[in-house]
């Protein structure tokens, strides 16, 4: 893929083998983004099923929206995914106003979501990064726990202010910042607490402002029209997205099917 993209970006973290949630995604707010003439990238690592590299390669020829690293796709390499996403974002769209980081299992109020950042005065909107802030410093874990972090991984007391996965919206000048910034910052094993980092290190205060707008407990499908995302899981997206099309005919003369 290689080209330049002067709008929006909407940059989709997804898995091989989760066809099924990037086809709602396009039919629902993605075909919304696209027909604002945003792009719509879809980011994965590389896979070792060939089936669902067979159905990716499908999808890279029909759609052209397919961004795949060379790193398998491992939770343990969801920081080398978001490393790419960026730095892609960085290099094939230099001049968007806005990029949208969001995973695969998140249903977006593209609605909203243009409204909340065009009323945002310029200078806001140029140094933007937002989403469900995290500012109350959690500590690492260090017991025998999936999470846990020994001192040579992570030696401070405390993470720095983070915004949660799975839903950033930033500027494409903050993007820049952030893929300048990546060959000084080691890679850490939590995607949003590693951009949390470069933002720290960027010297930039994270704001709360608004982040009620951004769900990330999946409630937020019944307040539809009061929000900007909601988190699903990866059971209930599909779901999710046939239900908001149906209530609100979101999206136009187009039908999910299973």
């Amino acid at each position: 893929m290689s080209f330049t993209w002067n709008r929006n970006t909407e940059c989709v973290k997804s898995s091989p083998g989760n066809f099924r949630n990037r086809i709602a995604i396009r039919k629902s707010w993605g075909n919304s983004a696209s027909s604002h003439r945003n792009r719509l990238i879809f980011s994965l690592g590389s896979t070792l099923d060939l089936t669902h590299q067979i159905h990716v390669d499908r999808e890279m020829e029909q759609y052209e929206d397919i961004l795949q690293g060379t790193f398998q796709d491992t939770y343990k390499n969801l920081t080398l995914k978001t490393i790419n996403s960026i730095q892609w974002t960085s290099r094939y769209c230099s001049s968007a106003n806005f990029v949208l980081f969001v995973d695969d299992d998140v249903i977006v109020n593209f609605k909203n979501l243009e409204n909340f950042l065009w009323q945002l005065p310029l200078i806001e909107r140029e140094q933007l990064i937002t989403g469900y802030v995290i500012t109350e410093y959690p500590s690492p874990n260090r017991f025998e726990t999936k999470f846990a972090l020994s001192l040579d991984e992570y030696r401070h007391p405390c993470y720095p202010p983070y915004i949660s996965d799975p839903v950033v919206v930033t500027s494409g000048k903050m993007v820049k910042l952030f893929a300048d910034a990546i060959p000084y910052v080691k890679p850490f094993v939590f995607e949003d607490v590693y951009l949390g980092i470069i933002v720290s290190k960027l010297g930039i205060k994270l704001s709360p402002v608004h982040n009620h707008l951004f769900d990330p407990s999946g409630s937020g499908v019944y307040n539809w029209s009061l929000i900007i995302s909601s988190h699903q899981g990866k059971s209930m997206v599909f779901e999710a997205i046939k239900m908001i099309v149906s209530d609100l005919h979101f999206v136009t003369n187009k039908t999910i099917t299973n």
